[in-house]
């Protein structure tokens, strides 16, 4: 996905690219917060049980979170900043805040879920 700085609209060209983006970006949202309460529950149960195997599929379900993070946030592309002249440069700095982005968000993840999982006990 191309995120293009440069790009001449009208209001109400934005205004629509806004409710796409919105349309798209809500139900994701909704989406990761379910999976979000499922870890908060795991984390729950395992800190009851202290069962192992409930140990490892949680290590190994917020690993394919970070993954998934990576894959979602990697496929943004910052283009037509003014502060940014060259195209490498535009590379990098998408680089740059697509980890970022993934991190901050798989770190939101983990605080949510311990939050949820000491919130039911």
């Amino acid at each position: 996905m191309k995120i293009d700085f440069q790009i001449k609209d009208t209001d109400a060209g934005w205004y629509a690219r806004l409710d796409r983006m919105f349309l798209a970006l809500v139900p994701e949202w909704f989406n990761w917060l379910g999976w979000i309460l499922i870890l908060g529950a795991l984390q729950y149960f395992q800190s009851k049980s202290k069962n192992i195997f409930l140990a490892i599929l949680i290590t190994l379900s917020y690993f394919s979170l970070w993954r998934y993070f990576i894959a979602v946030f990697y496929k943004f592309e910052i283009a037509g900043t003014p502060f940014l002249k060259s195209l490498r440069a535009h590379k990098v700095f998408s680089h740059v805040l697509s980890g970022v982005l993934a991190f901050g968000f798989w770190k939101l993840a983990g605080f949510l879920s311990k939050l949820a999982a000491n919130y039911t006990s």
